[in-house]
């Protein structure tokens, strides 16, 4: 347990996991003892004036749709509802990169009732039960507690995450195989891989266009006109280069939008501004740009977007179970193609599809002469 010092009188937080020292860091990390969430729902609209016992009721329901287990903890705030698995005995650290990732995938699936993503790392501070919370004026009480249950950590990770830990290592080892077995040279592999770029942002800007078009015809309202042409901004810049960006980006905007032609500038200029100071610029990953557009499930279907999609766990297993069958269809097509007399090669040792005959004929009137 490590205590902090305080921010005000009666607040007290504690350390979710084990460290061998009083400095909280991943250096001196000792074991993990827990996942958790931090759910602030009072920053969220649609909860903002709920009850705590409420939300827990609707977290449970959120859960139990996803098959998650329920956690063996959750903590009234003050502020919001802090939710915990416990394990056991702990985990060693070396579990710590698969323990990130359930921490991310446990936060997604809460996102929509304001789970915080930056209080997920494994040195997060928690508030301690029956301390006070002065900015709320109220002492933090448990909601649920269930000292006689443990989670168990792989059960956890099986429900959440996209991959098990067996297909996440078979998935390592065919990329560490391909490596291995690359021949082909550096320039041709670089070439190849500047066509994918191409097509991976080509494909992007399409889905933006695609949002733009289900969401609103076409035309871009105001409160999401600077958020959306910045988005497309910072990926456009990556296929035609920064000389040709404003005025691709103007033209682009003024067609799409009622916005003017100075905040037009002030977009460009803030792209522009990256670029020069660190050489790349903004680079979004597909969800982080999906997340900066509020995309939800529901609209990468209905919009038939290909590559714009958030970070959803059933999404991802939709879009591999997409890939598996489309990878069956490619091998399908290429035997199709196949001559037929490669198809119909006979395997070593069966003489009698050499001679066209049936195996029992080829038996009795040759192996038992």
């Amino acid at each position: 347990m490590h205590l902090p010092p305080t921010s005000a009188e009666g607040e007290h937080y504690i350390s979710v996991n084990a460290f061998k020292s009083p400095r909280r860091a991943i250096a001196t990390l000792l074991s993990l003892r827990a996942c958790f969430v931090d759910v602030d729902y009072h920053g969220v609209s649609v909860w903002a004036d709920a009850d705590e016992k409420e939300v827990w009721a609707e977290l449970q329901l959120a859960l139990g749709a996803r098959a998650v287990p329920m956690p063996t903890m959750v903590l009234a705030s003050g502020r919001g509802l802090h939710l915990y698995w416990n394990f056991l005995n702990g985990l060693p650290k070396d579990v710590l990169p698969r323990w990130c990732a359930v921490q991310r995938h446990l936060g997604d699936a809460l996102k929509t009732f304001g789970a915080d993503p930056n209080a997920r790392d494994a040195a997060r501070i928690m508030r301690l039960a029956g301390t006070l919370n002065a900015k709320a004026g109220k002492h933090a009480t448990f909601l649920h507690l269930e000292l006689d249950r443990d989670v168990d950590f792989e059960d956890l990770a099986r429900t959440v995450l996209p991959l098990t830990q067996w297909q996440l290592q078979q998935l390592r080892e065919a990329r560490r195989k391909k490596a291995e077995t690359a021949a082909e040279p550096a320039s041709a592999r670089s070439v190849r891989a500047r066509d994918a770029r191409r097509i991976y942002l080509d494909s992007v800007l399409a889905d933006i266009d695609r949002l733009i078009a289900y969401r609103w015809g076409g035309r871009i309202p105001e409160g999401f006109r600077n958020q959306t042409l910045f988005v497309r901004g910072c990926f456009l810049v990556q296929v035609i280069g920064m000389a040709k960006l404003e005025g691709a980006l103007l033209a682009y905007g003024l067609a799409t939008s009622d916005l003017g032609v100075e905040e037009m500038h002030q977009i460009i200029g803030s792209i522009r501004a990256k670029i020069v100071a660190d050489g790349r610029g903004y680079r979004y990953s597909t969800a982080g740009a999906a997340e900066d557009l509020h995309v939800t499930v529901e609209e990468v279907r209905l919009a038939g977007l290909v590559r714009l999609h958030p970070a959803d766990p059933v999404l991802a297993e939709e879009r591999r179970q997409e890939r598996l069958k489309r990878d069956r269809e490619r091998k399908a097509e290429a035997r199709r193609q196949t001559p037929t007399a490669l198809n119909n090669k006979p395997r070593r040792g069966t003489p009698w599809l050499d001679l066209g005959i049936p195996r029992s004929t080829w038996y009795r009137k040759y192996m038992f002469k």
